[in-house]
């Protein structure tokens, strides 16, 4: 049995859920980065695990914001939403340029982390300008005019 349309449920509280799971998720990675260069300090740059934390501080806290945002009943929060996902985007992409500044030799797949990153964006973006459970909740849908 279906519920309501205009309930918290459905693909936006899968949303919910994903950003809750990213918010536990988020300090256990920051511990074993620790822990990485505390056990193997010779392969791992210092400079690199702290911009590593960095990141990972930064979001946490947007998506903290996420969370906040989504419980509350406004037709100003899918714009919202959109552009704090944009602003992962982005700082994802920054922190990645930095560190690539750092340590050109960096073993890590760019390609993927960007693409996989504008995928979430736009996924979570179109969801929240065309769903009808996000017009029904919040009152509006997002407006992507602001890319």
């Amino acid at each position: 049995m279906s519920r309501p349309i205009d309930e918290l449920s459905g693909w936006l509280k899968t949303f919910q859920v994903t950003n809750l799971l990213t918010l536990f998720f988020l300090p256990i990675t920051v511990i074993y980065f620790v822990f990485l260069y505390s056990y193997n300090k010779t392969t791992i740059p210092l400079a690199i695990i702290l911009v590593l934390i960095g990141e990972l501080g930064v979001y946490w806290f947007i998506t903290y914001k996420i969370l906040k945002c989504i419980k509350l009943r406004s037709e100003d929060v899918p714009n919202m939403i959109s552009k704090l996902l944009l602003s992962l985007v982005i700082v994802s992409d920054g922190f990645l340029a930095i560190k690539h500044l750092i340590d050109l030799d960096l073993t890590m797949n760019s390609v993927k982390v960007l693409v996989s990153e504008v995928l979430y964006f736009f996924g979570w973006a179109m969801y929240f300008e065309k769903s009808k459970r996000v017009k029904a909740y919040y009152g509006a849908n997002t407006k992507l005019s602001f890319l």
